[in-house]
């Protein structure tokens, strides 16, 4: 299983430097400088769970964002 940054990066296109942005605004009191994005996009293992919690919002927040601009007939598409 590829762990959520992989995710972000290989399924939304996301740099790392980005993710590192994406993942530092919804955590607080961390600077992006302190995130070790290359470490954990390959081994999930390693990410701390503040972390994988702040890529699970993101990635809800995405999904949310793509389901509210969807016609009733693309839900499961978008869902799945």
């Amino acid at each position: 299983m590829n762990s959520l940054l992989t995710e972000l990066h290989s399924t939304f296109g996301f740099t790392f430097e980005e993710i590192k942005q994406g993942i530092a605004c919804r955590v607080d009191g961390v600077d992006a400088d302190v995130l070790d994005i290359d470490k954990w996009i390959y081994s999930a293992e390693r990410m701390p769970s503040w972390a994988k919690r702040a890529a699970a919002s993101w990635i809800i927040e995405l999904w949310m964002k793509d389901r509210d601009a969807c016609e009733p007939t693309e839900l499961l598409k978008v869902d799945n």
